[in-house]
Parts: structure tokens; sequence; C-alpha cells
């Protein structure tokens, strides 16, 4: 039985325990912020991002109109903390195909039903804006927690899914889309994947 915490344990855990047996690591919690409700959870690395997420980062941030934004300061913020799981606001855990790639044997719970906000009449510039609620769906590839503008953003990285048509009470589709970084309070719920 042993009565001394090891010297050398990796990345340490927040909240460890003292038993009367021993040490204990309660690893729920990994990561959250006052300004979101949703938590990450392991496994983490710091990560760099390369340059196809870097763009896509940038198109993110040019999508939100912030104009002072340039290309040399997001690869100043493009250093952070690349994290396997969520945990929702409703309690719901959402994985990410980077944890899938290290195990195959986890559950397919990588993809997800976003919320988004959009102009009707975006295409009509005459016309006033009409913003209407729509869902689109995406497997998340990674969490990413990075700093900008002295602040800590939580944003998920994900490949949409093309043309989604409804049958037989299911949603189908025939194939991935494009790559993009949304905040991870867009994230409706997770949806099951049958292939």
């Amino acid at each position: 039985m042993k009565t001394d915490m090891p010297s050398k344990i990796g990345w340490p855990f927040h909240n460890i325990y003292k038993y009367h047996n021993g040490f204990k690591v309660n690893s729920n919690i990994v990561f959250s912020i006052d300004d979101y409700v949703e938590e990450l959870y392991w496994a983490s690395t710091q990560y760099n991002l390369i340059n196809t997420e870097s763009n896509h980062l940038f198109k993110y941030y040019n999508g939100k109109n912030i104009r002072y934004v340039s290309t040399f300061d997001l690869d100043l913020y493009s250093k952070g903390f690349k994290y396997g799981r969520l945990r929702t606001t409703d309690g719901h855990y959402i994985s990410s195909e980077w944890i899938k790639r290290q195990n195959s044997k986890t559950r397919n719970n990588y993809c997800v039903q976003i919320r988004r906000t959009v102009d009707r009449f975006a295409n009509q510039h005459n016309k006033t804006p009409e913003l209407i609620k729509s869902y689109i769906y995406g497997k998340v590839e990674f969490f990413f927690m990075y700093m900008f503008n002295n602040k800590t953003n939580i944003l998920a990285y994900i490949q949409l899914i093309s043309k989604v048509r409804e049958e037989n009470e299911c949603k189908l589709f025939n194939q991935f889309s494009s790559k993009e970084f949304i905040d991870v309070r867009c994230i409706d719920h997770y949806v099951e994947l049958v292939k």
C-alpha cells in the first residue's frame, strides 16, 4: 500500500484527495471557465494549429465581423490545448474523432446537431434581414481551447455534413463537406451516426 504521492505522474489532475489507503485522483473536470457552462474533459494535449486549421480559424473570426483580425494575429493565437471530450449544458458527453482514432472500441458519439441563426435574405441586399434558426450537422474533429484578445475561447473543429435529406423519419446524407470552427455553445446535442 502506497502512502506517498508519486513524484512524477505526468499531467497532474486538478483534484487529488487523500484516502485512508493512499491517494485517489478525481479526473472528472479537466477545464471549465466562467463564460461557458460546458466543460472540457480528457484527453488533452498542447496543440499548434496547422495551416488549414489556422485558415478556418481566420474565417471563423471574419464571419463574426471582427475587422481587426489579421492572419498574423491568428498565427500568434493558434497555440492552445486540444481536448477530446465535452460535457454540454444538459449533461451529455460528446467525444471527438481524435479520441475515436486512438481507441476503435469507443462509442460513436462525435456527431452533433448545431444551432445557427442565419439571415433568410442574406443574398438579397435590398431586403430587410429576417433571422431564422437553422440546424446543421457535422462530426467533431477535436475541441480547441486558446486565448484570443485576453479572453479564453472554447471552439470545436467540425467537419460539416452536406445535403441532409429526411426519409422514413431519419435524416440521411451522402458525404461530408468542409471543415470549420464553431463555438461550443452552438452545439445543440449529439446525434448517432449509423453507417
